[in-house]
């Protein structure tokens, strides 16, 4: 009886334990090189260390990510747009935005009296694939191509293989930078500005509220600002972008 009760008590121990653990680490996914997964991924180490969960970034595609997400092979998003919980009802958003993103058009300086924001359906235009806005952006457009990195799309523009490039802001000209391109311009204002938010699939509704309650906190004390500084000063050698507003 002694060593029946010793078993089940190791048993309770040990899944007492291991439920513990789970709860103490989250993975989340973003977007592969992405500025903005980078930046949300900062703030989001930041605001779960506060409640005691540490976490881990998983970085893939975003029609990947989604999926795993969605199906909580995965604990959540980085960061998303409002309308992923729309999309994907087991996603859970935390209804304090972390990023504002800004989805800037660029293209040839050669060609800016004949690429208007007006005429863009008309155009050969590429972007991220696995983006949910700009795949909603460019629906009813003529000639899309999708692509899985800037590089591939800023070199296509460059070579006049597109007419224009719909990206990040912040992601587009760190893109310019390291391939060194000149020659590309950006059309004024940006196409569209939104808010990015974190996703959190429905087994950790629970953590929602709390987290909320922790970003909230940093945004009124200027914790988040800064943290979005500090990231794309390190991402770009310069101080905060206007494409990225808190």
């Amino acid at each position: 009886m002694q060593f029946l009760l010793r078993i089940t008590f190791l048993w309770v121990f040990v899944f007492t334990v291991s439920a513990v653990e789970a709860q103490q680490r989250l993975v989340l996914s973003t977007l592969e090189s992405t500025p903005n997964g980078r930046i949300g991924a900062a703030i989001l180490k930041r605001a779960y260390a506060e409640i005691g969960i540490e976490i881990e970034i998983y970085q893939t595609s975003g029609q990947r990510g989604l999926m795993l997400s969605s199906a909580g092979a995965v604990d959540g998003e980085v960061v998303r747009f409002g309308v992923v919980g729309d999309l994907h009802p087991t996603l859970r958003r935390v209804d304090v935005p972390i990023v504002r993103f800004a989805m800037t058009v660029f293209v040839k300086e050669n060609a800016v009296s004949t690429v208007r924001l007006d005429n863009l359906a008309a155009l050969r235009v590429g972007h991220l694939t696995g983006t949910v806005k700009l795949v909603e952006l460019t629906q009813g457009f003529s000639d899309v191509w999708r692509a899985s990195s800037n590089s591939e799309l800023f070199e296509m523009l460059a070579a006049e293989r597109l007419d224009a490039v719909i990206s990040d802001t912040v992601a587009g000209r760190i893109a310019l930078g390291r391939l060194g391109l000149s020659g590309i311009t950006e059309l004024k204002p940006p196409l569209v500005q939104d808010n990015l938010y974190h996703f959190l699939h429905e087994k950790h509704s629970h953590l929602v509220p709390e987290i909320g309650r922790v970003l909230q906190r940093m945004t009124q004390t200027g914790e988040l600002r800064a943290t979005i500084e500090a990231e794309i000063k390190s991402m770009t050698g310069h101080e905060a972008l206007g494409s990225v507003d808190n």
